[in-house]
């Protein structure tokens, strides 16, 4: 059996995660997908976390199984899990300031309509708010902007998930079962 170093796990399926992401990102702005539909919204979300929740797993379980010999920790699955979503999110990062600094500029434009479309949709909204909201996000989309809201976004994600899954998956592995 080859043994796996904690550092080339989490990178080997943090790209997992950060390859759908761009594949995604790609899908949207090559089709001129309405980023900002409910279906839209809906659907980016779950395979988002079919994507993280499935290389969190598979990840964890690799690392356990072939680093650790079967048993591992709740804070070992933990830290495993959140440096794959880590590395992850930083290379989706790098390509969202990739992506907005050079390949497509102007997309931004396009995602800052398509979001005050999509907050107007929502009646009674007081108009500082939705002032707020306009400004905030228009502040946002910048290469810089997207790249930290990716960092932030991705740590956030990762925390919560890699919890739920390294809790899910700390076991040893080499007890018996109790039926």
């Amino acid at each position: 059996m080859k043994k796996v170093s904690f550092l080339g796990n989490a990178i080997t399926y943090s790209l997992i995660i950060s390859i759908f992401a761009i594949v995604l990102a790609l899908v949207y702005y090559i089709f001129s997908i309405e980023m900002f539909s409910g279906a839209s919204i809906a659907s980016s979300l779950i395979i988002g976390l079919l994507i993280l929740v499935g290389a969190f797993v598979f990840g964890v379980k690799n690392y356990r199984e072939k680093a650790l010999g079967g048993k591992i920790t709740f804070w070992n699955a933990f830290l495993q899990a959140f440096a794959i979503g880590i590395f992850g999110y930083i290379v989706i990062a790098i390509f969202n300031y990739v992506f907005y600094a050079f390949i497509a500029p102007e997309y931004a434009a396009v995602q800052i309509e398509g979001f005050i479309s999509f907050m107007e949709g929502f009646a009674g909204m007081p108009e500082q708010a939705f002032d707020d909201a306009v400004a905030d996000f228009e502040s946002n989309m910048n290469p810089v902007g997207q790249m930290i809201q990716a960092i932030k976004s991705g740590a956030i994600m990762s925390l919560i998930v890699g919890l739920i899954v390294a809790a899910s998956i700390k076991k040893d592995t080499n007890q018996a079962q109790i039926s």
